[in-house]
């Protein structure tokens, strides 16, 4: 187990850019999740880090139930272990770990894709069009940060279309852990390639093309796959 670490105010304590709906500014509480788990995804608050409801309070400049509305989201997504009387510990993902993700995302991932592609409604095709531009954008400016948040409306979104509220809970349970581990790792990994796979998956549901976007689906499945053992081979 790593060595645990207390994190009060490590990190650059901007919030980043936070996604909105299309009806005005996200809820504090989803502001402070997406901003706690970016933070987690990117490694400012690493695996092994203690955290605290008051200093991640101060840190993004709100109050405590926001943060804890937060937290207990990430904790259902394993992103962190919350401990009684003594704080939030950020959890561990292995490669073991990753790969019994992408079990569970393979089949989940390509249901989405199918469904969003068949069900979405004129003005979430029109935003996931914008999101393909996006990714296209961040892989020309090798951007992975822009590309991870916008990867998060894109899951999001996907979600929304598929009209299905258990799939779209289940989905998200896997998309943190799935991001945390491609960030730890990313430099094995061709970003260009997993930009333009996202950015088909985008155009595909985009233009209504279930066939296209389960093929783009799986196609991303398997770019995490290969990563994973790159992972695994480089530790022999």
């Amino acid at each position: 187990m790593p060595e645990r670490r207390k994190v009060k105010d490590g990190g650059s304590s901007a919030m980043p850019p936070v996604v909105r709906g299309r009806r005005g500014e996200a809820p504090l509480s989803e502001q402070a999740y997406q901003s706690i788990e970016e933070k987690i995804v990117v490694g400012e608050l690493p695996a092994g880090s203690v955290l605290s409801e008051a200093g991640l309070a101060e840190l993004l400049g709100m109050g405590r139930t926001p943060i804890r509305e937060a937290l207990q989201r990430l904790s259902a997504e394993g992103l962190v272990q919350i401990l009684p009387q003594r704080g939030v510990l950020v959890s561990d993902v292995t490669v073991d770990d990753y790969m019994k993700l992408m079990e569970a995302r393979r089949p989940l991932d390509v249901l989405v894709a199918d469904l969003a592609s068949s069900r979405a409604l004129d003005g979430q095709r029109a935003r996931i069009s914008e999101i393909a531009t996006l990714f296209e954008a961040a892989r020309g400016a090798a951007d992975e940060r822009l590309f991870m948040q916008v990867d998060r409306e894109f899951n999001g979104l996907l979600c929304d279309a598929a009209g299905n509220a258990y799939v779209a809970r289940m989905s998200g349970l896997l998309q943190g852990q799935s991001r945390r581990f491609y960030f730890r790792h990313h430099r094995r990994a061709e970003f260009g390639e997993t930009a333009g796979l996202h950015a088909e998956l985008a155009k595909a549901v985009a233009a209504g093309s279930p066939e296209r976007a389960r093929q783009a689906a799986e196609a991303i499945i398997a770019f995490n796959i290969r990563l994973a053992h790159d992972v695994l081979r480089d530790r022999r």
